[in-house]
Order: C-alpha cells, then sequence, then structure tokens
C-alpha cells in the first residue's frame, strides 16, 4: 500500500480530472473545487470527497464493473497492507493512488493515440 503524501500538483491535476475548477487557498496546501453548477467545497484529500467527486467520475470513465474491481483490489490491498489498522488519512491516501495510476495510464495511453 503506498501511504506517501502526494504532491500538490498531483493534487491539482487529480480534482481537475474530476471534473472541479480548481484554486489554491491557504497559501496553496488546500484546493477549493466549484463543480459545474457553481457550487464550491473544500478539497480536502479524504474519503468523503474522494467518493463524491473522484468514484463518481470513474464510474462515468470506466463502468461499475471496473469501478468494483478497482475497489476490490483497494480493500484487499488495505487489509494485506500492515499487521496496524489504517487510520482514515491512509485509507483515503490508497484509494487516492488506485485511482490514480488508473487516471495517469489512461492520460498516456490517449497521448499515444
Amino acid at each position: 500500500m503506498q501511504n506517501k503524501e502526494p504532491t500538490l500538483e498531483q493534487i491539482r491535476e487529480f480534482w481537475e480530472w474530476c471534473g472541479l475548477e480548481v484554486k489554491s487557498v491557504f497559501a496553496s496546501v488546500h484546493f477549493w473545487g466549484t463543480d459545474k453548477d457553481g457550487d464550491g467545497c473544500l478539497l480536502l484529500l479524504d474519503l468523503n470527497n474522494l467518493f463524491l467527486w473522484a468514484v463518481p467520475k470513474f464510474k462515468q470513465d470506466y463502468g461499475g464493473d471496473v469501478l468494483y474491481r478497482l475497489l476490490e483490489h483497494w480493500a484487499v490491498e488495505l487489509s494485506l497492507g500492515s499487521v496496524f489498522l489504517p487510520n482514515e488519512h491512509e485509507i483515503a491516501l490508497a484509494l487516492f493512488w488506485a485511482l490514480w495510476a488508473v487516471m495517469k495510464e489512461a492520460k498516456d495511453a490517449n497521448k499515444t493515440r
């Protein structure tokens, strides 16, 4: 399980992939997102925001079957990753990196076409 923190550039790219207009706030440590309806929210890298924005975008782009396999893999990685129970932030990081890997792979595949 990868539990390293993403860079600010990776976080920005990730939320933009989710379809949000992203602005830096709080000295560029956090991001503020605005959706298509103009509603805004603080984009913390947590399970709430990942399941609110990233998981539906992933399902839209790749389908429910692929999403199910990704979430299944995420759960297995969490269970095998440590003898200690991970905290909520570590769980969110694991989901972020699983989604990130697929997003980057798809972007790289589109660049070669």
